[in-house]
């Protein structure tokens, strides 16, 4: 896989990859967001792709691993959000709770990541709910 050469093309390469994951096309948006993480422009989305990929094809212990590597490369509090769902997808409650307090923590002035890290905090607890059944 050749990595992506410039910012355009890393932004090409997002979009080709979100089109075929909407499509289900797991193996070619993997394909297209491995090229963006490889490069050396905008590195973040790539991973944030790849752990999109991750979580709708029920890998969530390299969704975690992905989203990490997208938060060190530089993807901000939407990696974190991505983190946290993929940590209760992996049954990793504590963490994805410390997580998206994290984000609320970080996201003083910012409305829509603090909401999403409030229906997050909300999706850990549904999840222990529908656990403990």
């Amino acid at each position: 896989l050749t990595p992506a050469s410039s910012k355009t093309d890393a932004k090409d390469l997002v979009r080709d990859g979100d089109k075929a994951l909407a499509r289900d096309d797991f193996a070619k948006a993997a394909a297209q967001f491995a090229r963006v993480a490889k490069g050396w422009r905008s590195p973040e989305w790539g991973y944030i792709g790849l752990a999109r990929v991750a979580l709708r094809t029920n890998d969530p212990r390299n969704a975690v691993k992905m989203a990490n590597k997208a938060f060190d490369a530089g993807g901000g509090l939407r990696a974190k959000l991505l983190l946290g769902e993929a940590q209760i997808a992996n049954r990793d409650y504590k963490q994805a709770t410390q997580t998206y307090r994290f984000v609320l923590d970080k996201a003083k002035r910012n409305r829509e990541m603090r909401q999403a890290a409030r229906d997050g905090l909300e999706a850990v607890e549904r999840a222990k709910k529908k656990r403990r059944r």
